[in-house]
């Protein structure tokens, strides 16, 4: 087994919902790039929320989820694993999320990239009750090459909820914040209390 390190958060002051994963895949990691394997779906998803195609270079690749509100990031800081999936982490640690949404108090939503990440996230982060009162948490279908058993246009149609909740961030009169559980929007968003 091979321990490894995270990556940065990508993140400005313009984002309002964060998307985590559990740790960057060994591709990722090699190239410190976030979804760097062509198999994944992540940046096509991402994209065809917008009705956009996802340009060839990582770093425009990075702007449009930045323009768009959207941060990204991993669940874990460090872990062993052997290969990229995700089944074979074991010694997990996890990031500071809650330094890191102090830090960005307009963040109001958080999606878990896969059932690892939101497991991995129950786990071991333990949030301010303040922070966590204003967060709300969906599980979304993971976009790994491992997930092929889910069409793309299933998974696209459970991430909607990404766009939708950043029409809510932009809507004043919306009214989605905070709570306990998690949601998860494999067909549509179900609220699960812990």
């Amino acid at each position: 087994m091979t321990t490894l390190t995270s990556m940065p958060p990508v993140v400005d002051h313009r984002s309002s919902v964060i998307i985590l994963g559990s740790m960057p895949g060994r591709e990722s990691l090699e190239k410190q790039q976030y979804y760097a394997k062509k198999q994944n779906s992540f940046w096509r998803i991402v994209h065809a929320l917008f009705d956009a195609v996802p340009e060839d270079g990582y770093d425009a690749r990075l702007a449009f989820v930045l323009g768009k509100g959207i941060a990204l990031w991993d669940v874990l800081h460090e872990c062993e694993r052997t290969g990229s999936s995700d089944s074979s982490i074991t010694n997990e640690a996890a990031n500071d999320l809650g330094s890191f949404f102090r830090a960005h108090p307009g963040m109001g939503h958080v999606f878990f990239n896969g059932k690892k990440a939101a497991r991995s996230f129950e786990k071991g982060v333990q949030l301010p009750p303040d922070v966590r009162a204003r967060l709300r948490f969906t599980t979304l279908p993971s976009t790994s090459p491992a997930n092929a058993g889910m069409r793309f246009d299933s998974k696209l149609a459970a991430w909607m909820a990404v766009r939708e909740a950043l029409d809510d961030e932009r809507d004043p009169q919306s009214c989605g914040r905070g709570g306990e559980g998690f949601e998860h929007s494999s067909l549509r968003s179900t609220r699960l209390v812990r």
